[in-house]
């Protein structure tokens, strides 16, 4: 390398960038932070903008069929955009319609049997395992307990209501909290909405900027990676869907075999939750543990029992083929993305390792597959 001016100023000008990072990361980690918090609205549009687009496109594609359309017409796009909406709200309202209420109605009945169950498991300890005074201890612990309880709900309302603030100071607080997640949803809402009704004018002005700007190869390279996070995505989206519809009908199949309360609606929730993955059947499995104990705890036995085996075998054999046939990935790679993506960034890295991934997997293919070759797409 020749220590030329253009050089040695390259050098100078990362060095001092580097020492900058370094000195000032704090105040750098905070500005982003910062730009991340102002920029929300605009991330959630685009998230929702990418989910609504794949129902849009297929709604798009089926109408263009049953109409026989040769050329996109004006009506089509705003209707798909308000078909998938509505879809994805259905889904949602249904879902909750039918979970929330009996959850809480569970909940309330199981707080409700848990000093019951205390006292029947300390009768039972005591006349099986000839522990004496187990019983009358445990009644008494119970009794002291509800008088802490109380006490210690009373010293915390009057914490809430006197000690944190007055009652009009917590009322605006909560109140700025709901104005700005309803201000951060329709600015959101708004501009997915934009990015939908002109996707294709938003590509090509991209397009046109990185043309401009960007060498050739650099921009064919470019548009072939985007390319390819694109469809990784999409293909992981559908995966991921079909995938939770799978265990969410095994799950209720089997506990109707087994004859387990609320079949059907701890399998919706098991769906539901598996949506994100390996942990999340786990999440709905504790939810609906909790739903059957307060019918019957062998119940909620049996059930944690099954959903560790049907999980042992969507997560080793189920899931890795449908992911892996669907997103191009052989299975190990997706158990490894799982792992590591969970390991650095928890459930955000779980949920977006597996496509960053199929990208990585699907250009180190092509260019391996393609000695010397230019990376484009075909």
């Amino acid at each position: 390398m020749k220590l030329n001016r253009k050089t040695l100023f390259e050098i100078g000008v990362a060095a001092l960038l580097l020492y900058l990072v370094i000195h000032y990361w704090d105040n750098a980690v905070g500005v982003i932070g910062l730009i991340f918090a102002a920029a929300s609205p605009l991330v959630f549009g685009a998230v929702l903008a990418f989910i609504v687009n794949i129902l849009m496109s297929f709604f798009e594609r089926n109408l263009s069929k049953l109409f026989r359309l040769k050329k996109p017409a004006k009506w089509l796009r705003p209707l798909c955009i308000l078909l998938a909406i509505v879809t994805m709200l259905l889904v949602i309202f249904l879902i909750v319609r039918m979970i929330v209420p009996e959850l809480y109605q569970c909940i309330t009945v199981l707080i409700s049997a848990i000093p019951n169950a205390l006292r029947a498991a300390a009768r039972w300890a005591e006349d099986t395992l000839n522990i004496s005074g187990l019983y009358s201890q445990v009644i008494g612990e119970l009794e002291s307990n509800q008088g802490n309880l109380q006490e210690t709900l009373t010293k915390g309302l009057n914490a809430i209501l006197y000690g944190a603030g007055s009652v009009m100071s917590v009322a605006v607080s909560a109140a700025s909290t709901v104005v700005s997640s309803v201000v951060t949803l329709f600015l959101g809402v708004v501009f997915a909405l934009h990015l939908l009704t002109g996707k294709e004018r938003l590509a090509a002005q991209m397009g046109k900027l990185m043309a401009h700007f960007l060498p050739q190869r650099t921009d064919r390279r470019a548009r072939y990676v985007l390319h390819v996070l694109n469809e990784s995505f999409h293909s992981y989206i559908v995966c991921q869907v079909t995938e939770a519809l799978i265990l969410g009908a095994l799950c209720a199949i089997g506990m109707m075999i087994l004859r387990l309360d609320y079949a059907l609606m701890i399998g919706c929730l098991i769906g539901v939750t598996a949506l994100i993955p390996i942990a999340g059947a786990y999440i709905g499995g504790g939810i609906g543990a909790i739903m059957l104990f307060s019918v019957d705890p062998a119940k909620a036995l049996i059930f944690l029992i099954f959903l560790v085996v049907l999980q042992q075998i969507e997560g080793n054999v189920i899931y890795p083929r449908v992911a892996g046939s669907s997103l191009g990935l052989p299975g190990i790679w997706v158990l490894a993305a799982i792992t590591i993506g969970g390991g650095l960034l928890g459930i955000t890295g779980m949920l977006i390792g597996v496509p960053l991934t199929t990208t990585l997997y699907r250009i180190l293919k092509e260019h391996v597959g393609k000695e010397n070759a230019p990376l484009t797409s075909e």
